[in-house]
């Protein structure tokens, strides 16, 4: 998965011989269903079409997963679209859209991932905590 960024007047770029390790939405769920898993709130969490008959639904969307280096200093920006739902019922019991964005260390690519990663933590966080409450 090539690595984009987001230049002057919102140009999208990418990067030529720079590659994320693994697909960001793949990185992303793993880490959701790891933080909602050590909520302990569930007796069983997992993926979707590995469950039988699961009682709640969460689906979502990974909105961005960017490099903005319109600012100084550049910038990773985290989105997710989020909706539990039960099953088979009708009401949307959390529907949230969360956005981090964490400042890099300096504006080098290297510097992205420690500054993405501290954006989809500070998501992840607050999405299992939320989701638990439910």
């Amino acid at each position: 998965q090539m690595i984009v960024y987001r230049d002057a007047d919102s140009e999208l770029g990418q990067y030529e011989n720079v590659e994320w390790a693994e697909l960001p939405r793949d990185a992303v769920v793993r880490a959701l269903l790891d933080a909602v898993i050590a909520t302990g709130r569930f007796a069983d969490a997992g993926l979707a079409t590995n469950m039988t008959q699961p009682n709640l639904i969460l689906t979502g969307q990974l909105r961005k997963f960017d490099l903005d280096r319109t600012s100084k200093p550049w910038k990773a920006i985290c989105e997710v679209r989020l909706e539990l739902r039960e099953t088979f019922g009708t009401a949307l019991l959390y529907g949230e859209t969360l956005t981090a964005t964490q400042p890099l260390a300096e504006n080098e690519i290297a510097a992205l991932p420690p500054a993405m990663s501290a954006a989809v933590s500070q998501v992840i966080r607050k999405a299992a905590t939320e989701i638990a409450s439910k």
